[in-house]
């Protein structure tokens, strides 16, 4: 039995923190729409203001570039358009 056969595949661990991670983000930003949605509900935040942060912070993190353009539209118009409205 070789000492190598007891350790984990480093590619194979490398691979999963990198799909862990980009999941995670992509998740987070879904999440980040869906609280600017509610925000602009209450009126305190405008829908054109929201869709900047959001479409910045995907470009800055480079989600539109590992999900693509429309993909992260869709995802801020779910998110954007599905705030409660607040009396």
């Amino acid at each position: 039995m070789s000492a190598g056969q007891n350790e984990p595949n480093i590619h194979a661990v490398l691979v999963d923190v990198k799909r862990t991670i980009a999941t995670a983000k992509i998740a987070e930003f879904e999440n980040q729409c869906y609280r600017l949605g509610d925000i602009i509900k209450t009126k305190l935040l405008s829908p054109p203001v929201a869709a900047d942060i959001l479409l910045d912070a995907a470009v800055s993190n480079g989600l539109v570039h590992e999900h693509g353009d429309d993909f992260i539209q869709q995802i801020m118009a779910d998110g954007l358009n599905s705030g409660e409205v607040v009396a």
